[in-house]
């Protein structure tokens, strides 16, 4: 499930599956999936959330996401994980076999935005930056995986998909993204939406549990 942290106003992740988190890797299980500060937004599906936020906040061109989350995750950078007594690299594809998840990111400044994915291709950490224009009502879709239900689960392919917001509130387009959803698959939807200009920002959660 997705909690909010209000005090540091960081979105994190709450494995409800003790066994699971006890002799999974912890570190994919238990990361900021999105981060809020002055200069804009950071999200992704993994620990790299950190990377991207710190990035975003020394970055002298902060109105520039393509060159963050560039900066951000480039270069290896590798975390101890101390249930597996292994190292992790955030910056490449989860080390899950067979499925190999890919690490999505994202980051939102004022004025533009930027999508990110790394997965495994041949062997290979190949790694995709995408610009992404802010519109009304519009947004872009990347996802971890294709869709199809098979062993390996395939890697998202191509540009992010185009997609229609639906809803104005962030309860309304929660509750449309929720029930656009497989009941099967879906576990949490976290929207977060940010004033333009100085204000409060205001999120809806749904969790399955």
């Amino acid at each position: 499930m997705i909690k909010y942290d209000n005090k540091n106003k960081v979105f994190y992740t709450k494995p409800t599956n003790k066994e699971a988190l006890s002799k999974g890797i912890q570190s994919l299980l238990l990361y900021p999936a999105i981060m809020e500060t002055e200069n804009g937004i950071a999200v992704s599906n993994g620990f790299q959330t950190n990377l991207i936020n710190t990035f975003m906040n020394n970055f002298q061109e902060k109105d520039r996401p393509t060159q963050i989350l560039t900066s951000a995750l480039t270069e290896d950078f590798f975390i101890y994980d101390s249930n597996i007594e292994g190292i992790i690299n955030v910056t490449s594809y989860e080390p899950d076999k067979p499925n190999y998840t890919p690490r999505i990111s994202g980051c939102i400044t004022k004025r533009n935005g930027a999508l990110h994915i790394v997965k495994k291709e041949e062997g290979d950490s190949n790694k995709y930056l995408f610009p992404i224009e802010l519109k009304p009502g519009k947004g872009k879709l990347i996802t971890t995986y294709s869709g199809k239900n098979k062993s390996p689960l395939p890697a998202f392919e191509g540009r992010p998909l185009d997609i229609e917001i639906l809803g104005k509130t962030p309860t309304e387009i929660a509750n449309a993204v929720w029930e656009s959803l497989n009941p099967d698959y879906r576990v949490s939807v976290a929207v977060l939406m940010k004033p333009e200009k100085k204000g409060k920002s205001i999120y809806k959660i749904i969790n399955k549990k």
